[in-house]
């Protein structure tokens, strides 16, 4: 039930479980994929109250990741993405998932260096391009000073469509058989 995972209905008021998702090296590039390990490592180092699994994409090298991410959980399995509160991600189709199931996602996009016009995403409001501004949301999502529910359904809405395609069938009808 997507209503039960969000932070509202749980009666939590802390974010505590946090999923990021990684990108395909291949698609981004090396040092790309560094540039957001970076990112990562520095922000969780510095804010170490949150537990944090980085998700590899099923395509990808495992052991590079974790040679990257040393002392953090780095997983490649499948994952039940409602024992998060918060997804991480710069770009990847989970971010559907996530929105789908009321999970709040930020996406990343250190020093501002890629553009989200092209994947549609530039009037999502929480980008972040450093860990300060990144610290601001989650804080600002904790005491509810952003209305994530809003977010997440004008998200769906607006990346989606109407209400036939904002539903994990509608989802995967407007992937797989859209032509």
């Amino acid at each position: 039930n997507r209503d039960e995972s969000s932070l509202n209905e749980m009666g939590r008021n802390k974010i505590q479980n946090i999923l990021v998702i990684l990108n395909k090296k291949r698609n981004i590039g090396k040092k790309n994929w560094i540039l957001f390990a970076n990112f990562y490592k520095l922000f969780f180092n510095s804010f170490p109250y949150y537990n944090v699994t980085f998700k590899v994409h099923p395509a990808e090298n495992i052991n590079f990741c974790r040679d990257n991410l040393k002392d953090f959980n780095v997983i490649k399995n499948d994952i039940n993405i409602k024992k998060y509160d918060l997804v991480l991600s710069h770009w990847s189709t989970f971010i559907f998932e996530s929105a789908l199931s009321n999970i709040p996602f930020i996406l990343i996009n250190p020093k501002n260096l890629f553009s989200y016009k092209y994947w549609r995403l530039d009037h999502y409001p929480l980008i972040v391009s450093d860990i300060e501004k990144l610290d601001k949301i989650i804080n600002e999502i904790n005491h509810k000073k952003i209305n994530i529910n809003k977010i997440l359904s004008d998200f769906v809405l607006k990346s989606l469509g109407d209400r036939n395609l904002s539903s994990w069938n509608g989802l995967f009808r407007n992937i797989f058989y859209t032509k």
